[in-house]
């Protein structure tokens, strides 16, 4: 082989090994990158539990799993939780959008997403840590954490209602459809008032409960008392009646 020839191959091989270091050193700062942004929020009680409460207030279920902690049931309640609360926030936008003032559309307060409170004093919130275990906030806004190897981790479980897992998801994903039925009506003009659209959330709302709830039960048909007798006193008489003697 020819030195001419051999230094062609020798360049090309050499091409080739720069293209593939270039390649496995962007993915591996592309990796170190990821990680960081991961740590970044579980690396104190108070990252994980703006990162959570975040992800609670806009329906991000990807990112309550990063960053909590707990079982596949609780994972499945409070992304269903989330995704009500962003259906709520939309709704939100949209009432306002068409006639101004959400109230005129809505009729109950947003009272279950109380993340989205959260989030305005999550930085002032006062936090307490002890051995493994932590938390960020007050009374109802508290966010309660543990740590799961060198991360913190919101610990799901006290995070959840007690009760029926499917039936709580159940009602919560109905409550999401009809607020985002309403939504989409409102979207497409479909209500010509603000009371027309408030009857339509009224009416919608009510036909998500009634979907989930167990129909109430049916009382057993009313039958007469049996009427108490006495024995006899004294053998071949009849019984007598425990009723007032004439």
């Amino acid at each position: 082989m020819d030195l001419q020839r051999r230094g062609a191959i020798w360049r090309g091989w050499v091409g080739s090994w720069q293209v593939a270091g270039v390649a496995a050193l962007v993915v591996a700062v592309a990796a170190a990158g990821c990680r960081k942004s991961v740590d970044a929020r579980t690396a104190t009680p108070r990252a994980a539990a703006k990162a959570f409460a975040t992800a609670m207030s806009t329906g991000d279920a990807e990112v309550i799993g990063q960053v909590s902690t707990g079982d596949d049931a609780s994972l499945r309640v409070l992304a269903a939780s989330a995704a009500l609360n962003a259906a709520y926030a939309k709704l939100e936008r949209a009432a306002a959008d068409r006639f101004g003032d959400p109230k005129a559309v809505i009729s109950v307060g947003r009272g279950s997403d109380h993340y989205a409170k959260m989030l305005t004093d999550l930085d002032a919130a006062p936090e307490a840590v002890k051995d493994d275990q932590a938390s960020v906030g007050t009374g109802m806004r508290k966010i309660y954490l543990k740590k799961v190897g060198t991360a913190w981790r919101v610990d799901r479980s006290m995070h959840v209602p007690p009760g029926d897992v499917d039936a709580h998801v159940a009602m919560v994903r109905a409550m999401t459809n009809a607020y985002d039925g309403v939504r989409a009506g409102l979207a497409a003009g479909a209500y010509e008032s603000a009371d027309a659209a408030k009857a339509a959330f009224m009416g919608k709302t009510m036909e998500a409960v009634m979907s989930v709830s167990p129909p109430p039960a049916t009382a057993p048909a009313a039958t007469p008392p049996a009427v108490a007798t006495a024995p006899a006193s004294r053998p071949g008489l009849p019984a007598a009646t425990t009723g007032p003697t004439p």
